[in-house]
C-alpha cells in the first residue's frame, strides 16, 4: 500500500493530466458524421440499415456490436445536414445524434 501511494507522489503531473482530444477517423472531418440507432436485431435487417445508409449517402465508418447501430460519416462535409435528415427517414432508425467527444467532470469535481 506504500509502495502504491509513493508511486503516485511521484508520478509527474502531465502523466495525470487529461489525454488530448482523439482525431476524428480518417477522411472524417469533425460535424459531418453521425450515430445511428437502429432496428437493426437480425442480420437481414442490418443488411437492409447498410444499404439504406449507403444510398442515402453515407459511408459507415464503424458497426457498433454493444448497441444496435452504426457511426456514418458523410461523404463530403458539406453534406452532413443533407445527410442527417436522409438518415432520420430510414425505415428503423430510432435517432441520429451528432458523433463527437463528451467531458465527463473528474472525481470531486461538481457536475
Amino acid at each position: 500500500m506504500l509502495a502504491w501511494l509513493a508511486a503516485a507522489l511521484m508520478t509527474p503531473p502531465s502523466i495525470l493530466a487529461a489525454p488530448p482530444p482523439l482525431p476524428a477517423p480518417q477522411g472524417v472531418d469533425r460535424g459531418s458524421s453521425f450515430i445511428l440507432s437502429c432496428d437493426c436485431a437480425t442480420a437481414g435487417q442490418r443488411a437492409r440499415v447498410r444499404r439504406a445508409i449507403v444510398r442515402a449517402g453515407g459511408r459507415i465508418i464503424y458497426s457498433y456490436d454493444a448497441f444496435e447501430g452504426f457511426a456514418v460519416a458523410a461523404r463530403r462535409p458539406r453534406d452532413a445536414a443533407w445527410l442527417e435528415r436522409r438518415l432520420r427517414a430510414i425505415p428503423g432508425v430510432y435517432a441520429v445524434r451528432p458523433d463527437g467527444m463528451i467531458r465527463l467532470p473528474r472525481p470531486g469535481e461538481p457536475q
